[in-house]
């Protein structure tokens, strides 16, 4: 189910939704929402909880920003925050994520995402590890 609220006058647009999954034991519950401003900038908020009665239980959020610096450029962050419970009793993990990143177009049809993200993870076992990591992407659309 998705609600797509829109201030047309003043360029604000809304997205509030969510989404349920079940097969068997398995089930999985989504909801988002967001705020932007027509061409300028984006405010976007997302959470799952996904449980299978037989072994495990998996939680993760995300808050991402965007904000146009021109036409061809936009900046972009991302927090992620993920759990992953074995159970009865067997362990906990979590990861965290930040990500810092620009959306590129150097030419119509062809975007560039030159993108740096900062991970800490804690295994079931041991203690947490961090990484930072530079990434790239490129899309061609037609």
């Amino acid at each position: 189910i998705v609600l797509w609220p829109q201030l047309i006058d003043q360029g604000i647009n809304g997205e509030l939704g969510g989404s349920i999954l079940q097969n068997g034991s398995f089930r999985m519950f989504n909801g988002f929402g967001g705020i932007g401003l027509a061409d300028k900038a984006s405010f976007f908020i997302e959470g799952l909880y996904c449980k299978d009665a037989a072994s495990r239980i998996v939680r993760n959020f995300s808050i991402i920003g965007t904000y146009r610096l021109v036409d061809w450029l936009t900046a972009e962050w991302r927090y992620d925050w993920g759990q992953t419970e074995e159970y009865p009793g067997k362990g906990l993990g979590f990861a965290n994520a930040f990500l810092i990143g620009f959306e590129y177009f150097p030419l119509p049809y062809i975007e560039v995402r030159p993108e740096y993200r900062v991970t800490q993870v804690n295994p079931f076992v041991g203690t947490a590890t961090y990484t930072g990591q530079w990434t790239g992407q490129i899309h061609f659309f037609y």
